[in-house]
Order: structure tokens, then C-alpha cells, then sequence
């Protein structure tokens, strides 16, 4: 959706369909599959997220499951409506407005482990969400991408990557590894923090569904796990699994799979990335960082990966 082409009394006559007077539209940020706005009414300020018409269906069953999910867990953002609003024959919801900075720009004491403990708490409610639901089995846990990038010289790099991860998803008893509902994407970038009075909020919630459990905390330690020169970032690493094991104890081999489960992440955010560079024309060079970054994750994940599996293993 070319989400520019929407006027703000586009978005104005949309919500007043639902009983909404706005005072004012702003747009948050843009990216490919979503637009997001703050809207200012009379009584309070709402965020409208704004999707393709492709997407109504993917939007419903997401809204009915985020709130449900707000019965066991309230920071999370939980639509108003139990029905997308169209804006222009584009399908959206609105949630409440949370005052804050995103995680990856805050200072706090103990910041990795309190990230950690943020993780836990949630995935303690999507595994009571879980219980309740007939949904039962991972979907496609074990996918990744196979496509080829020759013009960034990265083809060697996750051929290899994958060959890797398959050879160890077949010597793998998944038996002894629990699934559940998870975020599936839950870093710093998607965690709003109110330092003021220690509350957050967790944002784009759109990859909720039944995963291996380890495959949640992967993601942020994956997201720190080297710094700037590709050193090891161990306290911090540590810090977040602590963190994490407040409120969730994984055992042996559900440590021992993290390692793994990062690599399957940096393959889909250098495919992810990947794509955004051909349909973008903009942000290039930030586009390209990343993939840099996610790049040097994956290298690390696989030189080192019997150490890493140690290193897991041994956080109590």
C-alpha cells in the first residue's frame, strides 16, 4: 500500500464512522506493510495502524487474538474494536496512546535484565492464551529463507548458514522442547518504556502464533549478542537470561537450541532486509546496516556455536 496517498480527512472520516471526532492526525512512521498515526481527539490521544485491503483477514483473526490476549496481560496493545475500520478500503485498529521511548533509546539500570524479565512476563501470559486455544502444533518452525544475494556477496555466507541449521534440526529431540504462543519478534525496537513510573508497552505484535518456546529469547540476545567490533557481548547476553529465567526456567536442551534458533533469525532479517532494498528508494544506507549487522550475528552464530551452546547451557 502506497500509504502516503492517504489525506489525513480520509483518516478524519474513517474514524468518525466509529464514533471517533479527531483534532488532529500525525504520522508516526512508514514502512512497506503499514502505515501508523497518532490521532488526537477531545478526551485522550489513540495510535491507528493502517494495513493493505490484501490484509483484512490477517488483521481480524490478530485483533481477536490480542484480545484475548489482554485478559491475561494488559501491556500489550489491544484494539478498540473487534472489527478492522476501514480507512479508504484500507483495513486498521486503534489502541491507546503510550507515553514513552522506545527500549533501544533508554538508560536504566540493570536494562538487559529488566528485558529479560519483560520477555518472560509475556510469554507467561501467551502460554496461558495458549492453553486455552486449539492451536496446538509450530507453525513452519523450522523455516527459512533460500533465496540468493549475489550483489551484497552474501550467497556463500547463508548457503552455508543453512546447510548448518538443517544438519542440526535433524539431530535435534524436539520432544523435550515446549511450544506455545510467542511474539516471535520481541526486541528492543518493539517495546515502548515509560521510565517515569517503570511501565511499557509491546508494539508490533503481527508474528504472534504456536513456536518453539526458545525461539522467543533468541531474538533480543541474538539482537546483542556481539558489539560494535564483533566481540562477544557476554554480560549483556547473560543479563537478559537471567532476566528471562525470573519468571521462565527453560531446561537443558531448550538452552542448547537458542544458538540455533538464532541463526534461523538472521536469515530472516537479512531476507527481509533484503527485499526492502529492492523495493525502497530511500533509507539505503540504513537498510544496508543492518543487513551488515544481521550479517555478522550469523557469522559469529556459526564459528562459535559450540561455545554459545556452552555458554547457555551453563546460565543457571
Amino acid at each position: 500500500m502506497k500509504s502516503h496517498t492517504l489525506l489525513n480527512t480520509q483518516i478524519a472520516l474513517g474514524l468518525a464512522q466509529v464514533g471517533i471526532a479527531t483534532k488532529k492526525v500525525s504520522l508516526f512512521h512508514n514502512n512497506i506493510s503499514e502505515t501508523v498515526y497518532k490521532i488526537d481527539t477531545q478526551q485522550e490521544n489513540l495510535v491507528l495502524k493502517i494495513f493493505s485491503p490484501s490484509d483484512y483477514d490477517t488483521e481480524q483473526k490478530e485483533m481477536l487474538l490480542l484480545q484475548r490476549l489482554s485478559r491475561y496481560y494488559h501491556s500489550v496493545i489491544t484494539p478498540r474494536h473487534k472489527s478492522p475500520i476501514m480507512i479508504d478500503k484500507n483495513p486498521s485498529y486503534i489502541y491507546r496512546y503510550f507515553q514513552g521511548k522506545r527500549f533501544s533509546e533508554i538508560t536504566i539500570p540493570d536494562k538487559y535484565f529488566t528485558f529479560g524479565t519483560i520477555v518472560a512476563e509475556l510469554d507467561v501470559a501467551l502460554k496461558k492464551l495458549y492453553e486455552t486455544s486449539n492451536e496446538k502444533q509450530p507453525k513452519d518452525p523450522f523455516w527459512i529463507p533460500k533465496r540468493k544475494y549475489p550483489n551484497l556477496r552474501l550467497t556463500h555466507l547463508t548457503s552455508h548458514a543453512i546447510d548448518f541449521f538443517e544438519r542440526k534440526i535433524r539431530s535435534t529431540d524436539f520432544k523435550k522442547i515446549r511450544s506455545q504462543y510467542i511474539h516471535k519478534d520481541l526486541h528492543f525496537y518493539n517495546v515502548i518504556y515509560n521510565k517515569s513510573n517503570r511501565s511499557h508497552l509491546i508494539i508490533d505484535t503481527s508474528g504472534i502464533s504456536v513456536q518453539y518456546l526458545p525461539r522467543e529469547i533468541s531474538v533480543c540476545v541474538g539482537n546483542v549478542l556481539v558489539d560494535s567490533s564483533n566481540r562477544f557481548s557476554k554480560k549483556r547476553v547473560a543479563d537478559i537470561m537471567r532476566g528471562y529465567s525470573t519468571s521462565i526456567k527453560l531446561n537443558e536442551v531448550e538452552k542448547k537450541i537458542i544458538p540455533l534458533f538464532i541463526i534461523q533469525k538472521k536469515l530472516g532479517e537479512i531476507d527481509y532486509l533484503y527485499k526492502q532494498l529492492k523495493l525502497r528508494k530511500e533509507n539505503i544506507k540504513i537498510i544496508k546496516k543492518h543487513i551488515y549487522l544481521s550479517q555478522q550475528v550469523l557469522r559469529y552464530t556459526i564459528d562459535k556455536y559450540d561455545n554459545l551452546v556452552d555458554f547457555f547451557s551453563n546460565i543457571s
